[in-house]
């Protein structure tokens, strides 16, 4: 008896393999490390923003691996034009964004003189904890985007005071935007056209 009871108990086995992997077909789930698609119309704003806790860092890094901006880049796509915070490390910033009359140096208030008429803010918290700057791998960066076909003029990083830095991007004009934090410790900012 004990062999027949077994063998139904061995079909109805197979018979949940089988279906589980059935399951398993079908679509693919999307590549995570594809470029980020745009933002749909009508998400864009001139609203300030910041991540959820802010200013609490989204993911803390861990003890071992600091969190720095390791490259800022820019781009021209159709409808926007996108500026990309690179940070390498462990974690995920925290980060506020507004618009400001001026871009000021955090700690000594001094003014930061940009080229453009508009100002946008990102405060970023989480990040190596200390000072960190250029010679700690932290990206420091004064670059015009000049022969570029984008609203953005310039963009200006401080380095880590406290775990803390800004960033400002000057813009021909104060525009709408709108701003993605990717796992993979991308902060996206686009700017509608």
């Amino acid at each position: 008896m004990r062999t027949a009871r077994r063998r139904p108990a061995r079909a109805v086995v197979a018979a949940v393999v089988v279906l589980l992997l059935a399951a398993c077909g079908g679509t693919p789930e999307p590549d995570n490390g594809a470029a980020p698609a745009p933002v749909l119309p009508g998400a864009y704003d001139t609203a300030d923003r910041q991540s959820k806790g802010f200013p609490a860092a989204v993911r803390p890094p861990d003890n071992e691996q600091h969190l720095l901006l390791d490259v800022v880049r820019t781009g021209d796509h159709p409808g926007y034009d996108r500026i990309v915070f690179a940070h390498s490390g462990d974690g995920l910033p925290g980060w506020r964004t507004e618009y400001v009359d001026q871009p000021v140096s955090p700690g000594s208030g001094h003014d930061i003189t940009m080229a453009g008429d508009a100002y946008l803010a990102i405060y970023v918290t989480g990040l190596q904890p200390g000072m960190a700057g250029a010679e700690h791998g932290h990206a420091v960066v004064d670059t015009e985007w000049t022969g570029q076909r984008i609203a953005i003029a310039q963009t200006v990083t401080t380095a880590v005071f406290e775990g803390a830095a800004s960033y400002f991007v000057s813009l021909d004009a104060q525009r709408a935007y709108s701003v993605v934090m990717y796992d993979d410790g991308r902060l996206v900012i686009d700017f509608e056209e």
